[in-house]
C-alpha cells in the first residue's frame, strides 16, 4: 500500500478523514468512535499512540472523492450562535436574555468535544439549580458563575444547571472549529425556523456534486 501524509487543519481546529467502508474496530453502542474518558469504542478506548494499526474494510480501490472548492466550509475565528430557547428561558430575566444575546464570549482553553466553555460579561438566573434532566445536543448551561458552557457530542448524558436554550446543530459544527480565543456571539432562532433551515441545509447539501480523482 501507500504510505499517505496527514498535515495539520489550515483553518478551524480539526480535521476529517473520510474512509469507505469504516474503520474495522469493535462496534460500542452502535458507533466505532472512542471515548477516551469513559474508555469506550476505537482501539482499546484509548487515543491512537505511534504504531497503532487501524484495519479498514477490503473494498477494491475507489476514486477519492470531495466538494468543488465553492461548497467546501470556510471557518472563521468569530461566528453567531443560533439558539433556540429552551422552557427554562423564562427563569432568566429580561435584562439577562438581552445581555446574553447582545455580547460577545470568548472561547477558553476548557474546550472539547463534551464541550466548549466561554467567557463574558456573566448572566444570571434565578434558579440556584435543578434537578439532573436529560441533556440534549447544543444545550447551552449557565452554572453559578455565569459563564455559558455549550455541550457537544460527548457531553454528559444528565446535567442540573439552568439552560437558557439550545444551539442549532448547524452551527455547534462551526462551534467546534474555534480555537481558545475565538468569539461567539448568540442570535435566538424559533423553533419553526430552526426546522426550516435544517431542511433547507440538508436539501442544499444532497444537491452537491462529488468530484472524483484516482488514489
Amino acid at each position: 500500500y501507500k504510505r499517505q501524509a496527514l498535515g495539520y487543519a489550515s483553518r478551524g481546529c480539526r480535521a476529517y478523514l473520510g474512509v469507505a467502508d469504516g474503520f474495522q474496530v469493535d462496534v460500542a453502542f452502535g458507533s466505532a468512535a472512542t471515548v477516551v474518558r469513559e474508555k469506550l469504542g476505537g482501539l482499546n478506548g484509548d487515543r491512537l499512540q505511534p504504531g497503532d494499526h487501524l484495519p479498514c474494510g477490503t473494498t477494491a480501490a475507489r476514486p477519492l472523492r470531495y466538494l468543488p472548492s465553492q461548497s467546501q466550509p470556510r471557518y472563521h475565528d468569530r461566528i453567531t450562535v443560533r439558539v433556540i430557547p429552551g422552557y427554562q428561558e423564562a427563569a432568566f430575566s429580561r435584562l439577562e436574555q438581552r445581555r446574553f444575546f447582545s455580547q460577545t464570549y470568548t472561547v477558553t482553553d476548557r474546550c472539547d468535544r463534551m464541550g466548549y466553555r466561554l467567557e463574558g460579561p456573566a448572566i444570571q438566573c434565578e434558579l440556584d439549580g435543578i434537578l439532573s434532566e436529560g441533556i440534549c445536543h447544543g444545550a447551552i448551561q449557565i452554572p453559578s458563575d455565569g459563564q455559558p458552557i455549550v455541550l457537544l457530542n460527548d457531553r454528559q448524558t444528565i446535567g442540573g444547571y439552568p439552560k437558557i436554550g439550545s444551539a442549532l446543530s448547524l452551527d455547534t459544527m462551526r462551534l467546534a472549529q474555534l480555537r481558545p480565543g475565538g468569539e461567539v456571539s448568540f442570535a435566538p432562532i424559533s423553533v419553526h425556523e430552526a426546522h426550516n433551515t435544517l431542511h433547507l441545509a440538508h436539501s442544499f447539501h444532497q444537491r452537491q456534486p462529488l468530484l472524483e480523482r484516482s488514489p
